[in-house]
């Protein structure tokens, strides 16, 4: 009984795909989801590495190596969702993929600091200098919330998930072993 309420019938995204599209077969390859893959744990070493070397709180003030690398994360992503979504039979459907969504509210974010925000400070010559210092440090926040990417990329490698969930339980015995021997 208990096996039959926790069985339940998995979503399967490919019932909603084009038959004969090259988006379709595109998307249905080991290759694209791999390279994916690739270019998330990229992007959160990324992530890490321009929180060190990267202390602008614009993109558009940041040296052109940082900016270079954001421009081509940036592009990745956008056109690794605009395949997703063309490889739909009808582009409502990929509202039902719950990873199309959230990597939409990543690239979404990413788009609008990477180029609408950048292009427009320099189409305007501007520095936004206007804003207050939460607005900058809420951008940041979103730049720094990319990193919530790997989310997929540990859904792709289950092992990991399992390490992860025995190194909480670890921590939590550890942090009481410490508190009493304090």
């Amino acid at each position: 009984r208990m096996k039959t309420m926790f069985a339940k019938d998995k979503f399967d995204v490919t019932s909603l795909y084009k038959e004969d599209s090259v988006f379709s077969s595109l998307v249905q390859n080991p290759r694209f989801d791999q390279v994916s893959m690739f270019f998330i744990a990229a992007n959160v070493l990324w992530i890490g590495i321009d929180t060190v070397v990267n202390d602008k709180d614009f993109l558009i003030d940041a040296a052109p190596g940082v900016v270079a690398t954001e421009q081509l994360f940036c592009m990745f992503f956008f056109v690794e969702l605009l395949i997703r979504v063309l490889a739909f039979k009808f582009v409502r459907s990929a509202c039902k993929d719950p990873w199309v969504v959230f990597d939409s509210v990543l690239v979404t974010f990413m788009v609008l600091e990477t180029w609408i925000l950048y292009f427009g400070m320099m189409a305007l010559n501007t520095k936004l200098s206007f804003f207050d210092s939460s607005v900058i440090r809420m951008l940041r926040i979103f730049r720094v919330s990319r990193a919530i990417r790997i989310v997929r990329l540990l859904r792709a490698l289950p092992e990991l998930m399992i390490l992860l969930k025995a190194l909480g339980v670890a921590s939590r015995s550890v942090f009481f072993t410490m508190c009493l021997l304090t």
